[in-house]
């Protein structure tokens, strides 16, 4: 437990600290099993994130993780090269914007903080009651195309 602690402080002092409160989703993880502080310190959340191929990765992630640690991980499951070079980010859905793409995350955002602000987000358009079973849909996309990379690209991109 020890070393599971000292981990998650490491994390915490280079990620630096919440912005939001828990969410639901949070919550619900956390009161899903039986509560013991090794499995609170162990916990990592999962999510789907949907790829342009129209196939489905779930991502494992805790309190401390960035978007760009996210971000990272996509790009290493699936092969492709760092985003700084193929224009890739992940990108969210948000109550109430049913007609737009998508919605940039930013690099050094937690993931868990845009999560409670969408959660935020869907409450304050009213839908506290049905907010609970409601989740962020993450999406994988190319926002940003180079014309210096066209032909460079990857089976991938």
């Amino acid at each position: 437990a020890a070393s599971l602690c000292q981990h998650r402080l490491i994390r915490a002092e280079t990620n630096g600290p919440r912005e939001k409160k828990p969410s639901w989703f949070e919550l619900h993880y956390l009161m899903s099993g039986p509560i013991q502080i090794t499995r609170i310190m162990q916990l990592k959340l999962q999510l789907p994130v949907n790829l342009m191929n129209d196939t489905t990765l779930t991502m494992e992630f805790d309190s401390s993780t960035t978007v760009q640690e996210c971000v990272s991980q996509l790009n290493q499951e699936i092969g492709m090269p760092d985003t700084q070079t193929t224009g890739f980010a992940l990108m969210s859905d948000w109550p109430g914007e049913d007609d737009v793409a998508g919605f940039y995350l930013f690099p050094s955002n937690k993931l868990c903080d845009v999560i409670s602000t969408w959660t935020d987000s869907l409450t304050d358009l009213g839908s506290s009651n049905s907010s609970h079973g409601r989740t962020i849909q993450l999406t994988y996309r190319n926002r940003l195309s180079f014309r210096s990379r066209r032909g460079m690209e990857s089976d991938k991109e």
